[in-house]
């Protein structure tokens, strides 16, 4: 039986925002969008979730959204350029563990927006800590946040992760 190589951690985007396509996402994107006019390089997104349809469509709206706001903004020099913002997205499904390494190793920081998060955020959590990406959220589960600390606090010590809810 042939075993699978080792996941390399190889970060090519700066912030993977995992649950892209829910409703607190969209928060969180258009935050991100609107403070990158300010920024002097590109910034990095990923768009993370388990229907890559839905995650296309949101690369879309936001591509065309990003054109309004550099014109809107009086940075219409930029638009149409790679910058401000590159989009790309990851397919994974909170139950695929070698999708969420994968994820987790191509990226610096992980917003997860996907909940309710005991029922779709230890495998996360656990994905980042062993890659080396940090980790943040927005639950309130706080009994969820207590148990995923224990387990997975040593490992991420020991990748340099930062796991914070």
């Amino acid at each position: 039986m042939q075993q699978d190589p080792p996941i390399e951690r190889k970060p090519v985007t700066d912030l993977t925002i995992y649950g892209a396509t829910s409703f607190v996402a969209r928060h969180v994107i258009t935050y991100l969008v609107q403070a990158s006019i300010h920024l002097a390089d590109p910034l990095r997104i990923t768009l993370a979730g388990r229907n890559v349809k839905k995650l296309e469509a949101i690369k879309e709206e936001w591509s065309n959204k990003m054109d309004l706001l550099l014109t809107a903004s009086g940075n219409e020099e930029r638009k149409g350029k790679l910058g401000i913002v590159r989009w790309d997205v990851h397919v994974a499904d909170a139950e695929d563990v070698d999708g969420l390494r994968r994820m987790a190793a191509r990226t610096r920081v992980v917003i997860a927006c996907a909940g309710p998060f005991a029922q779709y955020g230890s495998l996360v959590v656990e994905a980042c800590a062993e890659m080396g990406a940090d980790y943040v959220d927005i639950t309130g589960e706080k009994g969820w946040v207590a148990d995923e600390r224990a387990p997975h606090g040593t490992k991420a010590a020991t990748t340099g992760a930062r796991i914070d809810s």
